[in-house]
């Protein structure tokens, strides 16, 4: 019985050992690599609709470990056009824990300006859809000016971006709370893996 005690033992050990790295493992590939999340908000419709099950890449911009705020080393910016998912700047108060989803649409140094419900950057009206974005349909340069700051012109401060919903009448973004720093961004949303309406929203599947 010994023996059979002490083979439990070590087989136990053994299990505990390789549950605990492979639930490391989990936490490193998910705070540094991919994340699956759920959009909770119908803010990006029609490009993400509420309850899609969506891919984001956490190594896009940079290194991210457990843990720690921000990137431990950044080899890459969003680009206009991005849909990138993010922790909400300081100047929105009561939202802290929440993950947020939007557009990048001006990068630093950019100049936004809104006139008559359009989006300006650079004196220039904002740019038309990628041409994933544009296959469906998506991605209007037509905003609501529905911001209580002024509506420009505003210059991007270094160190953020400025992020819009697609769903521009009913997005609460940068056009109420401002740019959101490089730091809060967690990662690119990649990939649709499961539409919210199941099966009947297969032709929604793939990549943003």
């Amino acid at each position: 019985m010994d023996g059979i005690g002490r083979r439990l033992t070590r087989l136990g050990r053994d299990l505990f050992t390789a549950t605990l790295l492979a639930l490391l493992l989990a936490l490193f590939s998910r705070a540094t690599l991919v994340e699956a999340n759920q959009v909770v908000s119908g803010s990006m419709e029609p490009t993400l609709k509420q309850g899609d099950y969506i891919l984001v890449n956490k190594a896009r911009y940079g290194l991210r470990l457990p843990f720690v705020d921000g990137a431990l080393y950044n080899w890459d910016l969003p680009q206009r056009g991005d849909v990138v998912t993010f922790t909400p700047p300081a100047t929105l108060p009561g939202a802290g824990g929440r993950l947020f989803i939007k557009r990048v649409v001006a990068l630093p140094g950019d100049v936004i300006t809104v006139r008559h419900g359009v989006l300006y950057v650079n004196g220039q009206r904002a740019a038309g859809p990628s041409p994933t974005s544009a296959r469906r349909g998506e991605w209007s340069e037509i905003l609501a000016d529905r911001s209580p700051a002024p509506a420009g012109p505003q210059t991007v401060p270094p160190g953020t971006v400025y992020v819009v919903g697609d769903n521009r009448e009913n997005s609460h973004d940068s056009r109420s709370w401002g740019p959101v720093p490089l730091a809060n961004i967690e990662g690119k949303a990649t990939l649709i893996y499961y539409p919210s309406a199941g099966l009947e929203g297969v032709g929604r599947l793939g990549a943003l």
